[in-house]
């Protein structure tokens, strides 16, 4: 961990933005939140797709807003193909679609 830790300080460094991709699937930690110099979350599409009928992926994704925004980290929702969607998201916080 430490290894990317300092490559990704240096592409920081060097002016680069760092996303945590698909944040809530595979391999995504909150350990990483802490460790890595995320500038921007990605919340997976589909935790989007199902945001008007799943109260599950409703509750997940108020918590990734939620994270990011007491951590200062932009929330990016990927996938959102409905004005229902944009509006639900943006009322919880959601930065970007």
């Amino acid at each position: 961990m430490a290894l990317i830790q300092n490559l990704l300080q240096e592409l920081k460094y060097d002016g680069y933005l760092i996303s945590l991709d698909d944040f809530g699937t595979g391999y995504s930690s909150l350990s990483v939140l802490q460790k890595l110099p995320i500038d921007e979350i990605k919340v997976d599409k589909g935790f989007v797709h199902d945001i008007l009928s799943s109260n599950q992926d409703n509750a997940l994704i108020l918590g990734i807003i939620g994270i990011g925004r007491n951590l200062n980290i932009p929330i990016l929702a990927e996938g959102v193909e409905e004005l229902e969607q944009v509006i639900l998201l943006k009322k919880y916080g959601c930065d970007l679609f």
